[in-house]
């Protein structure tokens, strides 16, 4: 019922919307014609990605309650997991970016399985909602590179070079992922924003914190939670 009250007012909301747009450009030349052709050609898209995402989202669903971990009744009727897959959603629809969607999903996933157990998962899971609506995928790789450093450099076989006991922060992410060099200033503003958040050790992108020898962990314990929380693909595979 309480959806279905909100799903009433978004869909009036929209329709007032587009009522005004409709209006305003009839009193531009072309305006009218413009704007029948600008939703014409981007709702299609926009509803696909509902779609696609409202899909996948079922699928997964669907395989944890066969597999006995969740129940999709109870779950049906609990607001505070209703509110989270709105939100959920409303952020998928606006996202073309794969690891911001594949993050939302995680929330939602996540949620599902821990929400009716754990009384303080809607907080955390909201609160890390509002926090992928404002990042972006170079905050994400990077937390996931700089959880488990040493390790990626090891699957990719990257030799680090005699300054190995000095390296920086960046050295080694651009070691590893030499195809973003270009975008050097943009990712040291997201590893600020990410130690602002709470999720990596050093503010400065250019600090070390290694040890000798060893590539070090840099994401806190805030940090680690919020990836556990956006990482889904290893609960509903196989």
């Amino acid at each position: 019922m309480v959806q279905s009250i909100r799903e009433k007012r978004r869909v009036e909301r929209s329709e007032r919307y587009h009522k005004t747009a409709e209006a305003f450009l009839g009193c531009i030349p072309y305006g009218s014609s413009a704007y029948s052709f600008f939703t014409t050609l981007f709702k299609p898209l926009y509803q696909k990605r509902r779609e696609d995402w409202v899909k996948d989202i079922i699928i997964r669903l669907n395989k944890l309650e066969n597999e006995g971990r969740i129940d999709l009744d109870e779950l049906a009727e609990n607001e505070e997991f209703n509110t989270l897959v709105i939100k959920a959603t409303r952020l998928a629809e606006e996202n073309h970016q794969k690891e911001k969607v594949e993050a939302l999903k995680g929330i939602v996933i996540n949620s599902s399985l821990e929400l009716l157990q754990d009384k303080e998962m809607f907080d955390w899971a909201n609160h890390f909602l509002k926090i992928i609506e404002t990042i972006s995928p170079f905050h994400i790789l990077l937390l996931k590179t700089f959880q488990a450093p040493g390790d990626i450099v090891r699957v990719k076989s990257i030799d680090l070079g005699s300054e190995f006991n000095s390296l920086q922060t960046k050295t080694v992410f651009f070691a590893i992922y030499p195809e973003y060099r270009d975008r050097a200033k943009l990712i040291t503003q997201c590893w600020k924003e990410l130690h602002d958040l709470g999720f990596v050790a050093f503010e400065s992108f250019e600090d070390g914190g290694h040890m000798p020898g060893q590539l070090n962990k840099l994401t806190t314990d805030f940090g680690d939670k919020f990836l556990r929380m956006i990482r889904s693909d290893e609960l509903t595979s196989n």
